[in-house]
């Protein structure tokens, strides 16, 4: 796989806020691999929400990421169930 760049998208484990972003997991894989990273993670944010960051908050300096690699880290699925009222259908995976 090749890529360019990295697009982090997540809730409090991809950006913890007392954390200083240059300790961040997306940080510190970019530089390992030396290449410009993106950290749009943002505490509380449900699926839904991570599953659209990169629609809503592109990076400033977009025109380095010609070839990103967009990882999701979603959040735990107890943590779903305790945000909605909607009826769920969960995979055999996730119960």
């Amino acid at each position: 796989m090749e890529f360019d760049s990295i697009i982090a998208c997540g809730d409090s484990f991809t950006r913890y806020h007392k954390t200083a972003i240059e300790k961040t997991w997306p940080s510190l894989l970019g530089e390992h691999y030396n290449v410009p990273w993106a950290n749009l993670g943002k505490g509380g944010s449900s699926n839904y929400e991570i599953s659209i960051q990169p629609l809503q908050n592109m990076p400033d300096n977009l025109e380095q990421f010609k070839k990103p690699l967009i990882i999701y880290h979603t959040t735990n699925i107890k943590i779903i169930r305790s945000q909605t009222k909607l009826p769920l259908i969960i995979g055999k995976d996730f119960t």
